[in-house]
């Protein structure tokens, strides 16, 4: 092996599993998965979705050109969603980024159903309201319309209750990684169910 070529370390060994110890907003810590954990010469552990590493860094021009990406109305899927009341239409990058990026657009398609409090498993939660609005109440009991050209990034862990949405509701949703975990919780002390 040459010198500076990295060894891939067994995806099954106990000994150096998936986890990131750096600090993530809301106090997570973020777990890699076991094969993207690597070791090199001096057998220190090293994360291939590291940016100094990253899948997200092709090597030549073919590869860029296989991650580029084009959506338009006619050709972005509407995909299944987290809420029935919504359409989703998929921007590509969960595809051109392998996962760790989600970006969509989410529509109101009819009468909304108040969310129940809940929070996301996620490293980032943003939207930007291209349409209408939406209410969300968060724990410190503030809530907070996001209007037409207004946007709010909720921080991971962070309570909330999608309460109201405009009929023409339109926005543009991110995540990261692209599969947000949706966490059903109690109301925060002295906030009813459904605030």
């Amino acid at each position: 092996m040459p010198f500076n070529q990295e060894r891939f370390i067994n995806h099954k060994s106990e000994l150096y599993r998936g986890v990131d110890h750096r600090p993530m907003m809301g106090g997570f810590t973020r777990h890699q998965p076991d094969s993207h954990i690597y070791v090199n010469r001096r057998n220190t552990m090293k994360s291939s979705l590291d940016s100094s590493n990253s899948s997200l860094q092709p090597k030549s021009p073919a590869e860029l050109l296989k991650k580029l990406t084009y959506a338009t109305p006619e050709t972005a899927p509407f995909v299944p969603g987290r809420r029935a009341f919504f359409k989703y239409r998929e921007l590509g990058l969960t595809d051109a980024t392998e996962g760790q990026v989600r970006a969509q657009v989410t529509m109101a398609t009819g009468v909304m159903q108040q969310t129940g409090w809940h929070y996301h498993i996620c490293d980032v939660h943003f939207i930007y309201t291209l349409r209408g609005w939406i209410d969300l109440q968060f724990e410190d009991g503030r809530t907070i319309r996001v209007g037409a050209g207004e946007s709010l990034f909720i921080p991971p862990g962070l309570k909330h209750n999608e309460t109201a949405i405009s009929e023409d509701l339109e926005l543009f949703e991110m995540s990261v990684p692209a599969k947000m975990e949706t966490v059903p919780c109690n109301p925060p002390e002295g906030i009813g169910k459904f605030a």
